[in-house]
């Protein structure tokens, strides 16, 4: 009888019977098809026991629905044109389309590396489904697809799906950052520095009109690896005496991605270009034999290098100097000849 039966779009197991008027057998569709007109035919090739010819019969309609669905996960920003690459403030329209309408399908079945998704909505009964991609802050990864996961979601006829992956991305919303370094931080006459900026990455729209400079000039600054690390020449400001200075690049530069750089500071770099002065006083300004006179010299700040060799005592001799303890003050006793 087995091979008296046609059987559409899958397998017929062998068919038993108990008392040769029923029989019956398995039905197995076959795999990765959707067919939704199927009947399963038995011939007139069958006859009962005294010989009669049997008549053709057929089944009610079935359908077949074995194959799983599929999907396509696109990235698009707001002209529908594809974005293959993110950075701080973006973001993108994620769209999954399936093969057919399916059901049991969120956002827990979604993978979406360094950013985050609104919730998955469809408008077509399930077959498209759209959210919004936002590549979260300090990132900076070149690789990256968002995916379906395998096997959570499913047709209509519970057939499970398949994974499906976006095209790469790359997320940059990391803001670049820089280091400021003199050559030198403690300044006086004929000296400069040399300013070293290095950032943290390839920079765009820098100049001087980003650096605040205190007590001096900065030269132009140029860069010879593309944008990382700029040099120029600090000089200070003729007769200035600061102990506190800083130099400042402001956040008003972008790396290559266009994300804002962080604005920085350097470390504290002295000045001190203003010659020291002195007073110099006598006790006494009418000396007669016998008498002597103390010598006070006061300078503006504290002087190193000083002696009696940088003083000249007409008409007399001078004792040896000697400081104060704060070394603004020295003294001598000048003796007439």
């Amino acid at each position: 009888l087995y091979e008296d039966v046609t059987v559409q779009n899958g397998t017929l197991g062998t068919l038993v019977s108990t008392d040769g008027i029923v029989w019956t057998g398995t039905y197995t569709p076959n795999v990765n098809l959707e067919d939704t007109t199927n009947v399963i035919t038995l011939a007139n090739t069958y006859s009962d026991l005294i010989g009669n010819a049997g008549a053709v019969g057929t089944s009610g309609n079935y359908s077949v629905d074995t194959k799983a669905p599929s999907a396509v996960v696109t990235l698009q920003d707001a002209q529908g044109a594809p974005m293959t690459s993110l950075t701080a403030g973006q973001s993108a329209q994620l769209t999954i389309t399936f093969s057919e309408a399916v059901k049991d399908f969120s956002n827990a079945d979604v993978t979406a590396p360094n950013g985050t998704l609104s919730t998955l909505a469809s408008t077509d009964g399930g077959t498209t489904w759209t959210a919004t991609f936002t590549p979260n802050a300090n990132v900076e990864v070149a690789a990256n697809s968002i995916s379906v996961n395998p096997g959570a979601y499913s047709d209509l006829a519970a057939n499970a799906g398949a994974a499906a992956s976006s095209a790469n991305y790359a997320v940059d919303t990391q803001g670049p950052t820089a280091t400021i370094t003199l050559s030198d931080n403690a300044l006086t006459a004929g000296e400069s520095a040399q300013v070293t900026i290095v950032f943290s990455e390839k920079v765009t729209g820098f100049g001087n009109t980003d650096v605040a400079v205190e007590n001096g000039t900065l030269s132009t600054l140029a860069t010879t690896d593309g944008g990382k690390t700029w040099v120029g020449s600090f000089t200070p400001t003729a007769g200035t005496a600061d102990a506190s200075n800083v130099m400042s690049v402001a956040n008003s530069y972008t790396d290559v991605a266009g994300n804002q750089g962080a604005s920085t500071s350097s470390a504290n770099y002295a000045i001190d270009l203003k010659a020291p002065t002195a007073s110099i006083a006598l006790s006494d300004n009418a000396l007669k034999a016998g008498e002597s006179a103390t010598v006070t010299i006061t300078f503006s700040e504290k002087v190193k290098d000083f002696s009696n060799a940088d003083i000249t005592a007409p008409n007399g001799a001078l004792s040896t100097f000697t400081a104060s303890t704060d070394g603004l003050i020295w003294t001598a006793t000048f003796i007439p000849a």
